[in-house]
């Protein structure tokens, strides 16, 4: 090749990437683009290329590295075609981050347009563009209008670029933050005069506003968000859901402040997070509620409990402990069950597919995969892991010979046993978390394999076929051949839930504080458990407290309300039921019982009726259930539709929004 051919495919390179650049841009400021295109641009403008990686490292060394940034110069574009390459930020579930470029001079621009690829920085709106003589103008504009992330902290200098737009950045904050006080203000005086009992009837009104916040970088708590919105608005709420609106944008005070005017809820309820967390946002008079799906350490913090204020509320399946062991206020914790959405799409239970035997489970690892797991959480405590490797082979040869372990109390014997054998205090402090993650790790693996392989012969005794659902299990060596892939959450796993013959349960759990099992329901399917004797025992509790009255508290007024004849079977059973949950239970269960029944959830530990139709105790039975479902399709009918009616009542998201809404309102009705 010649210099002079060299040239000329350089100078059709520049033409290609500049007329990109153009196109790119005229699609967000064509009166810029004509600018550009009549501008003169030097060759030896002398405009250096700030360093990629020495930028780069500038912004990520940061407590919040994917914050807004601000790019003062185009300088030659190498920077901002870099930050155009990013990809979201896996790490915090898909964040990106937002740009602000700033670049007045037109030549500047136009130098760098020639020279680099930017169509990635004119194409994605989380490139905030303030560039050529409007800039200011632009920038201003801004600071008055939706503000949907914080201006930015940090800036990198590429090019040449006035002193002004550093100045103007500056006061552009001081707007922002103007505006936020002034929200602030307005909002407190909306709220100043209401009283509580105005509170409770705004609540109790038809259509009452409730405003929900979550954010879009937690995938859980998004979904979670959503549905709890949807049930509010299936019992007539207008619920309003606060999310970012792209994976740039970020809630802000200004924006959350927005919206507490815009909607003007009643309540305020958020997923994880209490109201302190952003003092001064949401006033006193508006109550708000906590739903704790996850002990975070916001949530135990030692000053957590301590700074609910008269209107907060906290609920959640296991708030009672938040009480006992975090200085929640008793008087204003409630306990809410775990929820279930109503199906997308209609969901009349059918005869199933008479085929299928359905078994969603993340939980693919072999019981060696899962020892492994707590060896690793162990550490270097070589006494620890010898420990931890013989009580796995005695759990191994119990279940080998048809046994099994069903309750955490069971397995912490066995670690104890296993203790003793290696020289250490059955009672030594480190016995009981070691035995917890046997529990959970690996016995919870034998004891869901087992019932697995069951279902695995008797579908192939049935002409059936077993199908896994989840990540892990094609690889798993005795039941990879049924593994079916990753089934997403939503109306697939619905359809298929309701479609097969049976959707399994195999975990050593009750049955309905398992998610998987009260989603399935809920989805018009049939659910085939395990049955465990401490699910049989806690149904005859269940039913000696069914003939108590309201106002018993506790296990000794139970006692006094019990016929005496009768008083030593009602013991038997409580003693039996804390020998299941193993020392150190210290909760009276008739208190912790008779406090849900206040609370409005007293059927929350009751079995979903028709239970020993749906359950089974072995391989036998399973085979018989299964049987069954096939054979008798009106009659599976009628129980699945019966079973989504019981499970809708009490844990639909509807029932579930409308309990706390009444809960609070009563609250706030009493302390008025």
């Amino acid at each position: 090749m010649t210099e002079g051919s060299a040239r000329v495919i350089e100078r059709v390179s520049l033409s290609d990437v500049l007329e990109r650049n153009l196109c790119a841009l005229g699609q967000r400021d064509p009166e810029l683009v004509a600018l550009v295109e009549r501008v003169e641009v030097s060759q030896d403008r002398g405009e250096g290329g700030a360093d990629v990686r020495t930028v780069m490292e500038m912004l990520e060394d940061r407590e919040h590295p994917r914050e807004a940034c601000a790019m003062l110069g185009f300088g030659d574009g190498a920077v901002l075609t870099h930050l155009a390459s990013e990809g979201p930020d896996a790490g915090t579930v898909g964040t990106e981050r937002a740009v602000f470029v700033f670049e007045p001079g037109v030549e500047a621009i136009a130098w760098a347009m020639r020279r680099a690829d930017l169509t990635g920085v004119f194409g994605s709106d989380r490139f905030l563009l303030f560039l050529g003589p409007a800039w200011r103008e632009r920038l201003r504009a801004w600071g008055e209008g939706p503000i949907e992330c914080a201006p930015p902290k940090a800036a990198a200098r590429l090019g040449a670029v006035d002193a002004d737009v550093v100045k103007e950045l500056g006061a552009v904050h001081e707007r922002v933050n103007e505006r936020a006080k002034a929200l602030e203000g307005a909002v407190a005086r909306r709220y100043a005069s209401r009283t509580r009992a105005e509170s409770a009837e705004r609540l109790r009104a038809p259509g009452a506003s409730l405003l929900m916040l979550t954010t879009r970088f937690s995938t859980v708590l998004c979904h979670s968000t959503e549905d709890f919105a949807h049930g509010a608005r299936e019992r007539g709420f207008d619920a309003q859901v606060e999310v970012e609106g792209a994976a740039h944008h970020r809630h802000t005070r200004l924006s959350l402040l927005q919206g507490v005017l815009d909607h003007d809820p009643a309540l305020v309820l958020q997923i994880d997070h209490l109201r302190a967390e952003n003092p001064g946002l949401f006033p006193e008079q508006l109550p708000f509620v906590c739903v704790i799906q996850d002990n975070l350490v916001n949530l135990t913090a030692p000053a957590a409990g301590p700074s609910m204020g008269p209107t907060d509320f906290a609920t959640g399946p296991w708030v009672r402990t938040y009480v006992h062991e975090h200085a929640y206020p008793a008087d204003r914790c409630f306990e809410t069950v775990r929820l279930t959405r109503r199906p997308t799409r209609g969901a009349a239970p059918g005869p199933g597919d008479g085929r299928t035997l359905l078994y969603v489970s993340n939980h693919s690892g072999t019981p060696s995969q899962t020892l492994g797991t707590v060896l690793e959480m162990v550490g270097h405590d070589d006494r620890a892991c010898s420990i931890a490797r013989s009580v796995t082979e005695r759990m191994e040869g119990l279940y080998a010979g048809g046994g099994c372990l069903e309750n955490s109390s069971d397995v912490l014997e066995l670690t104890r046993d296993g203790a003793a054998a290696h020289g250490v205090d059955r009672a030594h402090p480190a016995v009981k978390p070691l035995s917890e993650l046997l529990a959970t790790h690996v016995n919870n693996a034998l004891y869901r394999q087992q019932g697995l392989a069951w279902a695995r012969d008797a579908a192939a005794s049935l002409g059936m076929s077993l199908e896994v659902y989840g990540a892990g299990w094609d690889e798993h060596p005795e039941f990879g051949a049924h593994a079916r892939g990753v089934i997403a959450y939503g109306e697939a796993l619905e359809r298929a839930s309701r479609e097969s013959a049976c959707c399994l349960m195999l975990e050593p759990f009750f049955p309905t504080s398992h998610q998987r099992s009260i989603d399935a329901w809920m989805a018009g399917g049939l659910v085939l458990a395990r049955r465990r004797a401490r699910d049989v025992c806690q149904e005859t509790f269940m039913a000696w407290l069914s003939r108590l009255p309201d106002d018993v508290a506790s296990y000794a007024e139970a006692l006094d309300h019990i016929k005496h004849e009768d008083r030593a079977a009602f013991e038997r059973v409580c003693d039996e039921l804390r020998a299941y949950a193993g020392e150190g239970t210290e909760l009276d269960l008739v208190e912790v019982n008779m406090a849900r029944r206040r609370d409005g959830v007293g059927w929350l530990m009751e079995l979903p009726p028709e239970y020993r139709r749906w359950s089974f105790g072995g391989a036998d039975e399973l085979q018989a259930a299964l049987r069954w479902s096939v054979e008798g399709a009106d009659e599976r009918i009628a129980l699945c539709a019966r079973l989504q009616r019981w499970i809708n009542e009490r844990f639909g998201y509807a029932s579930g929004v409308q309990r706390i809404v009444d809960r609070v309102a009563s609250r706030m009705e009493a302390s008025a």
